[in-house]
């Protein structure tokens, strides 16, 4: 193994210091790509395609498969005009030339009415126009050059939706996501169609967040972020969804790409099978940073928890000629840390309430898509896959004499195979329809105990089964003129499980009253199920026989409903203004029989899913705000985006009594920049900066006395999430430099995370230990440095 690290470090280390790489010509890429009709998806011959900022510029016309080409483009940034008679101009502003690696660009246009003369809206931009021509309002679109700009990102998706409006993101050791006040469990993960357990490292089983990503940026193509009122297509969520696209491998030049950084020490491949073939392949592997560096024998010491986690990824695009298109792709990953008391030194953060931990989780995903062309109009999706998740838990308490009892333990995963069938079809110019069916059984493992006061392991859950879910949707698209157009749709979905089933309206509505400004809006029904450990969580055993009952079995679907209105401006070139005003009625969520402060809209605020019986669904909540979103695209070398939402989330109980809900912070606020220099043809300096404010986490305060009596912790449950901690802030400053070289491109950046050392409040609990309340806080200043080598 260390053999295997040592030679990978070495050649990375030979290709950042070969200097031959440098030429003194000048640096030149290909631009290339696909231009195909947005609904039907069709190729289209006869596009004209034009790249400015070129002496000359550079035009040429699609082929009749839809392809363009462009040779000996200098390196820079550039802007991409697509135009074709009978479809509305699009243009693609300020996208990279990089001397690494070859730019594809696949562009979709659309078709104008009939009778509708040239041209009416004008920011019809890459950056914000959506790939769910279907959304009408709360859709963001994000690309892989995102997650790497933005300081604090991390390469991360999800820590990047931290700066969009009506996120928030108040744990530096997770990557949770906030929407609106909503727990993170309400997000709705998926990838290439499908839809998929939670994508991180060291993530706890039916969660949504982790503190390491498996998605890898690198392979992330342009896709969406939802918010709110999403498309009908979209079901089992209550607060958003991350739809992920996974982008094809060049198939006509092969390409390479080494990485060092935060997400681990990465490899990658790229390229055609054959000269003969346009079908493709992308693969990447990472394994953690200090993983390696323990594989290759540094000492870390005692008392330090080691992250170690392997994730691979990959995607084979295999166009046939009669047959349709296939695509094969997948993910996995493993992760595994132990936090153990320091036997010198007592209690540290990470064992603060005296228990060794060994965590261990994993996730996999493979699955193949098929789209096939029935007619002019028309075409169908196909996508099948399996995915699993799991986790291993041992949790040993440590008494006053440093003797080890086992505590906890858990050994659950969850397994699932998914079917997903669309039809898409274009009628006329002005509408668009798609229906579609997703079938999913869902096979669970679930085996976790706990050591209980009389020193006897008391069983969570000990079950082995499987249950399934249907879910039907059909969606429509409909444009009235040059200025409406309106997207109504509805989802059904029901679960075998206990027979629950729902049935979701849904409708949105774009309205462009100007050239540069236009209204939006949308309402709907989402419902979702529980995570499945919450079913077969284990009551009491009954005093009579001693035997434990199933008491959330028949628990039916949360419920929400969505109610969005919007604006949005174009102001000048590249850059817009807009707010949303929402509010989201919550029902029929889970919450416990009697006088109790529990419900499942809190889920999510701390690690794993809840453990607590006899739910019903009667609990009821309510989230309401305003959105403010100034955004400036990269262009001119500079980009800045500012975001603000104040809001309130509130929820009631068993008790009657309405509360704040765990994830009132109240508001958030964004602030984002960044400037690039040029110091030479082939090398660019970047500064990039962060500043978030946010209201601090809400808590349950700890009743001191009482914890002390019982020896463990007692919570003030009268007062559930009465208290917040300070406010939150953090600033986050990155520099970045990218050389360009004649066939590689090196880019080195380093973020300085939370620079000004603020100390945010994580959490306080009672250390049995110390017979005192401790602190705990967030991630104090650390800078990272990251290394990418495109070649």
């Amino acid at each position: 193994m260390k053999s295997f690290f040592s030679k990978i470090i070495y050649h990375i280390l030979w290709l950042i210091l070969l200097p031959s790489l440098a030429h003194s010509q000048d640096l030149t890429q290909v631009i290339r790509g696909q231009v195909s009709d947005r609904a039907t998806q069709r190729p289209l011959e006869g596009v004209h395609v034009s790249v400015y900022e070129t002496q000359p510029a550079k035009g040429t016309i699609t082929d009749t498969q839809g392809n363009f080409r462009f040779e000996k483009v200098p390196l820079g940034m550039f802007t991409i005009h697509f135009s074709r008679m009978g479809y509305e101009s699009y243009t693609i502003d300020h996208i990279r030339v990089i001397s690494g690696r070859e730019l594809i660009v696949n562009v979709e246009l659309d078709e104008k009415p009939l009778n509708i003369d040239e041209v009416v809206v004008v920011f019809t931009r890459d950056r914000s126009r959506p790939n769910n021509r279907m959304t009408s309002v709360s859709t963001i679109t994000f690309n892989a050059d995102d997650t790497r700009r933005f300081a604090g990102s991390l390469n991360d998706p999800s820590r990047m939706a931290g700066n969009f409006a009506g996120v928030a993101v108040s744990n530096d050791t997770r990557n949770d996501i906030i929407i609106r006040g909503n727990s993170p469990m309400g997000l709705l993960w998926r990838i290439e169609g499908v839809d998929i357990p939670n994508p991180n490292h060291f993530a706890a089983l039916g969660t949504t967040g982790g503190p390491v990503s498996v998605l890898n940026n690198n392979l992330i193509d342009k896709s969406d972020f939802f918010t709110g009122a999403f498309p009908a297509e979209y079901g089992n969520a209550l607060a958003g969804v991350f739809d992920i696209r996974l982008r094809p491998g060049n198939s006509q030049r092969r390409e390479h790409l080494g990485q060092l950084g935060f997400n681990g020490l990465e490899v990658g491949a790229e390229g055609p099978f054959s000269k003969y073939y346009n079908g493709s392949y992308l693969f990447n592997y990472r394994y953690s940073m200090l993983g390696a560096l323990k594989a290759l024998g540094v000492d870390f010491g005692t008392g330090v928890g080691v992250p170690e986690f392997q994730d691979m990824s990959f995607k084979l695009n295999l166009p046939t000629s009669n047959m349709g298109h296939f695509t094969l792709f997948g993910m996995g990953g493993l992760s595994h840390i132990e936090l153990l008391r320091d036997p010198e030194n007592g209690a540290d953060d990470f064992t603060v309430r005296g228990f060794d931990t060994r965590f261990g989780s994993r996730i996999g995903v493979a699955g193949f898509s098929h789209r096939y062309f029935i007619q002019e109009n028309t075409f169908t999706d196909l996508q099948v896959a399996v995915s699993s998740s799991g986790q291993k838990i041992r949790q040993d308490s440590i008494g006053a004499d440093s003797n080890r009892l086992l505590h906890y333990g858990d050994d659950s995963s969850e397994h699932k195979y998914t079917v997903t069938a669309s039809v898409n079809q274009k009628v006329g110019t002005s509408n668009v329809w798609k229906a579609g069916i997703i079938f999913s059984t869902i096979g669970f493992n679930y085996a976790d105990s706990v050591l209980n006061q009389t020193q006897t392991f008391r069983t969570l859950r000990d079950f082995k089964g499987n249950a399934s879910m249907i879910q039907l949707f059909l969606q429509w698209q409909r444009r009235f003129g040059k200025n409406l157009v309106i997207n109504p749709g509805i989802h059904a979905q029901t679960f075998s499980l206990n027979s629950q089933w729902a049935i979701e309206p849904r409708v949105g509505v774009k309205w462009y009253f100007r050239p540069d400004q236009w209204l939006n809006g949308g309402i709907g029904f989402h419902s979702q199920r529980q995570p499945m450990a919450i079913y077969y969580y284990q009551s009491q055993p009954n005093q009579n026989n001693n035997s434990y009952r199933l008491t959330n079995l028949n628990l039916g679907f949360s419920k929400s409903f969505h109610a969005i209105i919007g604006y949005e401006r174009h102001l000048f070139e590249s850059v817009n203004i807009s707010t949303e005003v929402y509010y989201q009625h919550l029902y029929d969520i889970p919450i416990r029989r009697g006088n109790s402060q529990f419900s499942m809209l809190n889920a999510g605020a701390n690690f794993g899913i809840p453990s607590v019986d006899s739910l019903i669904n009667e609990g009821t909540g309510r989230n309401f705000g305003v959105e403010l979103k100034i955004q400036k695209h990269f262009s001119d070398q500079y980009y800045f985006l500012v975001t603000t939402s104040v809001f309130e989330s509130r929820y009631t109980g068993g008790d009657e009594v309405e509360r704040n809900t765990a994830f009132n912070g109240n508001y958030v606020v964004n602030v984002l920049g960044g400037k690039e220099f040029n110091l030479r043809q082939r090398t660019q300096l970047s500064f990039d900066i962060r500043t978030v404010s946010a209201g601090g986490r809400r808590f349950t305060p700890i009743d001191l006395d009482a914890s002390r009596e019982l020896g463990q912790e007692v919570l003030q449950n009268e007062l559930a999430w009465s208290k917040r901690y300070p406010g939150y802030f953090r600033l986050d400053f990155r520099v970045s430099l990218r050389m360009n070289h004649r066939r590689a491109t090196q880019e080195w950046f380093v973020d300085f995370q939370n620079l000004t050392n603020h100390k945010n409040i994580f959490r306080t609990e009672y250390n049995h230990q110390t017979q005192n309340i401790s602190t705990i806080y967030q991630l104090r200043f650390f800078p990272m440095v990251n290394f990418r080598l495109l070649f």
